[in-house]
């Protein structure tokens, strides 16, 4: 109970937040519309645009209130990290979701129309879902947002296998964790992405450092039971 009464209290925070933003973005912001975006083709979604802070504002859709659905994903994978989560989450006109900082603050922002083309129903969230959110957390706990090496490929790699760790962790099967890279990944390589085999790749290493964190830990447990 107390939990449910502390999310609704970090989500009013957050629509709180986000309407005193939406002065500042409106005026240059395009109307959005619930079509189709031509952001959602599979080609496109390795096309992670760099970009500036004023550019990154403008990305957020003032019209759409943040998702407290996904919030609450973002609070599960906090929790299963075990660290405070202070990340501001915003619906935006991207790809899938992109990892920014805005007014020093950490932003997770996220496109609706794909966040509900990948969600399998209501309930609990699809492991596509989830492999998007934890892998763009996994940029800001990498430090990912601080670095300027121009090294993009290797970024993402990193927060794929950060992704493949933390899924485990979370209960997902190499399948699962591997689940949207596998569908909606190109195998071809782009500036700012590696391609889709490399990615799998980097997703199987996490998982499976996981898995092997856990067998320790279970062994470990079982010692200590002994004595």
């Amino acid at each position: 109970m107390f939990g449910h009464r502390r999310n609704r209290i970090r989500h009013a925070q957050r629509v709180t937040l986000f309407l005193a933003v939406v002065p500042i973005l409106i005026s240059s912001s395009p109307v959005f519309t619930p079509e189709p975006s031509p952001v959602l083709r599979d080609a496109q979604l390795n096309q992670q645009p760099v970009i500036n802070e004023k550019a990154a504002r403008q990305l957020i859709i003032p019209q759409v209130l943040p998702d407290s659905q996904v919030d609450l994903v973002i609070e599960d994978i906090c929790a299963h990290i075990g660290l405070t989560c202070n990340f501001d989450v915003f619906p935006a006109r991207v790809p899938n979701a992109m990892a920014y900082m805005i007014d020093g603050k950490r932003v997770v922002m996220y496109n609706p129309e794909f966040i509900e083309k990948v969600q399998h129903g209501k309930g609990q969230p699809s492991w596509e879902t989830l492999s998007v959110l934890v892998h763009e957390i996994g940029h800001h706990l990498l430090g990912h947002m601080f670095v300027n090496d121009g090294n993009f490929p290797a970024r993402e790699l990193e927060a794929d296998k950060f992704s493949g760790f933390l899924l485990y962790r979370m209960g997902a099967t190499l399948k699962e964790a591997q689940a949207n890279i596998r569908t909606m990944a190109q195998e071809k390589e782009t500036s700012s992405h590696p391609g889709r085999s490399r990615r799998l790749v980097a997703v199987e290493q996490g998982w499976k450092a996981a898995r092997t964190v856990a067998l320790e830990e279970t062994d470990l447990s079982a010692k200590r039971a002994v004595h």
